[in-house]
């Protein structure tokens, strides 16, 4: 399961896809993908940060078995958490895996 993380700090919080697995649905565990510090460590499950200064909301993920090496397709709307800070608008990221994109 890919997820929204929801920010608990202030407004300006990024958000990020967390990554979690599970066999029965009903237990979780959330595997460390090591791609993206959080609080000075890559130990975590994040599989997608957003560029510095922008907060994901609503992101999508599609599974297209046909295409192996962009097996994964992300897309997700992003904005700027700040005055100066980049502009909003939908970001995608493709990846063989789901969690290396």
């Amino acid at each position: 399961m890919w997820y929204q993380t929801a920010g608990r700090v202030s407004p300006d919080e990024q958000t990020y896809l967390g990554y979690a697995e599970s066999a029965d649905g009903l237990n979780w565990d959330k595997p460390e993908v090591g791609e993206h510090e959080f609080a000075g460590s890559t130990a975590n499950n994040i599989a997608i940060a957003p560029p510095p200064g922008l907060r994901f909301n609503s992101p999508s993920l599609l599974v297209d078995p046909d295409d192996p090496p962009r097996r994964y397709k992300f897309i997700a709307f992003a904005a700027g958490t700040a005055p100066g800070k980049p502009d909003r608008g939908l970001y995608a990221a493709f990846s063989a895996d789901g969690l290396h994109w």
